[in-house]
């Protein structure tokens, strides 16, 4: 009997002006929010939460290590290729016994921010009995620096066991960075002149930032000849990437 009660209704909420399309009668149809984990917030009791936004830093994450001589945290770098996020999707209407599939997809921020790259796994399923599914969807580091970022929202039109989605609570909002500003006192005669991907090659193969350039050292506690390392790695990746070689080198390169 309680199963058959509907949950999450608030009558009250009946008037929304014509921007608010999305919305539904919460006593005659289901429809699809976001949620969040362990949550007292309702869709009806604050327009849009903050949470409702992420930022990637594909360039500078960390790996949650420390180096062998444990004197500063391991950064990913390049070699990070993608980045998952876990989103939790509610519904609001009835319960039933049937699987109910749903879409999600992605729209622009901005017409100045391209659109990040996301892999969905359409269609994703509200299990029959439940009111919450947990929506995997995959952000890809694309091979050109810069911001992008998306808004993942219900694809309502190939989701037809809902007939909408609450405004305001429908949109998560991703921001993506993949950016290597110079570093501060970067050495130009020590690594030469400075680009975005040279500096990005020194974070991958040295797996640390600039800024601690001057903690490394061999496991001998000897400081370690840096050029030497990248001259070595960058001839290893041209080496096995003779059409597509990198376009800069560091003093004392030769191939």
């Amino acid at each position: 009997m309680i199963k058959n009660i509907l949950y999450l209704c608030l009558l009250s909420f009946l008037v929304m002006s014509c921007e608010h399309k999305e919305s539904f009668l919460y006593d005659s149809k289901d429809g699809l929010y976001f949620t969040l984990p362990q949550t007292s917030l309702n869709p009806w009791s604050t327009e849009k939460p903050e949470e409702f936004s992420k930022t990637i830093d594909f360039a500078f994450r960390k790996t949650g290590q420390k180096d062998a001589n444990y004197m500063y945290d391991l950064y990913y770098g390049d070699s990070l290729r993608t980045d998952t996020l876990r989103l939790i999707v509610a519904v609001a209407g009835h319960f039933t016994d049937q699987n109910r599939e749903y879409n999600l997809k992605a729209t622009t921020l901005a017409d100045s921010v391209g659109l990040a790259e996301i892999q969905f796994f359409n269609p994703y399923c509200i299990e029959a009995g439940k009111s919450q599914d947990t929506a995997i969807v995959v952000i890809t580091r694309t091979f050109q620096r810069g911001i992008t970022g998306a808004n993942i929202t219900f694809d309502i039109e190939n989701s037809p066991a809902f007939a909408s989605s609450i405004y305001g609570w429908n949109n998560f909002q991703i921001n993506v960075s993949d950016c290597y500003p110079i570093p501060k006192n970067w050495d130009a005669e020590k690594y030469g002149d400075y680009s975005e991907e040279k500096y990005a090659f020194w974070v991958t193969v040295m797996e640390t930032t600039y800024e601690n350039e001057s903690l490394i050292f061999d496991n001998n506690w000897m400081p370690l000849d840096i050029v030497a390392k990248l001259n070595k790695a960058l001839k290893e990746y041209n080496t096995a990437h003779p059409d597509n070689e990198k376009d800069f080198d560091f003093p004392g390169y030769k191939q």
